[in-house]
């Protein structure tokens, strides 16, 4: 299970994905918004460390390929 947020606008917290992260035992979430692809590397509210990618509305039916490429060149 990745976690993944949606966010209606440019701006915003991802305070329920840090959350989800913070007790999950999970390094990746992914952001749904109007922003551009970018994968970076991010902390949570609590500084656990993990990777979001970023990825605008237009992609999303292509989230599985991406998380096939990440895992696959990360593991």
């Amino acid at each position: 299970i990745i976690p993944i947020e949606v966010k209606a606008g440019k701006s915003g917290t991802l305070r329920s994905l840090h959350q989800f992260i913070d007790a999950a035992n999970h390094t990746t979430g992914i952001r749904l918004s109007a922003h551009y692809f970018k994968i970076e590397d991010s902390k949570t509210i609590n500084n656990k460390n993990f990777t979001l990618l970023n990825i605008p509305y237009y992609l999303a039916y292509k989230i599985p390929n991406y998380l096939e490429k990440y895992f696959k060149n990360h593991n």
